[in-house]
């Protein structure tokens, strides 16, 4: 279940994101914060963690969402731009943006969004085994490969090298 904010500054469609995510998505979502301003957007940003943050790019007159990016200064969620101009969306890929959604939300492209979220979770978690494999394997004692990492196309298994009875390679693998 993911904490999410939404950030836009027009409040009738931060309202209509809300009510398609507790509708629709109710066990993806834990809970959702909403801010109607840039410095409500940064306050929530600097005392709150957020695993998703759907964001507006034209928030106050003189304030961008890219700007909110910048002074938060915090790189610990997915960013999916929510917006209704499409010429962000060279910016959003920079800002390494999960998604670019254009105004009005669908249904289908919040759910594509948790898939996204869910796969890129699951590629991150598996780089952490892997990292976790090797710093044990270069921390022992003696200089020898305790572990192997075993990747297949549903999961990734760590193995002991001395339970490894028979090996066989099939075609790439």
């Amino acid at each position: 279940m993911y904490n999410i904010l939404v950030v836009d500054d027009v409040e009738a469609l931060s309202d209509s994101l809300v009510d398609l995510l507790e509708t629709y998505y109710t066990e993806e979502v834990s809970s959702i914060h909403v801010a109607n301003s840039y410095q409500e957007a940064l306050d929530l940003m600097l005392t709150k963690t957020f695993d998703i943050l759907f964001l507006d790019i034209e928030l106050d007159a003189d304030k961008t969402g890219f700007q909110l990016l910048e002074a938060a200064n915090k790189e610990n969620f997915h960013l999916v731009v929510v917006t209704s101009h499409a010429h962000y969306a060279l910016n959003a890929i920079k800002y390494s943006a999960i998604d670019f959604l254009l105004k009005p939300v669908a249904i289908e492209d919040l759910g594509v969004v948790f898939q996204k979220v869910s796969k890129k979770e699951l590629h991150q978690s598996s780089i952490m085994l892997q990292l976790r494999t090797l710093h044990d394997n270069l921390s022992e004692a003696k200089p020898k490969k305790t572990k192997l990492v075993l990747k297949t196309l549903e999961e990734i298994k760590v193995v002991k090298i001395k339970d490894i009875v028979r090996c066989e390679a099939d075609v790439n693998y």
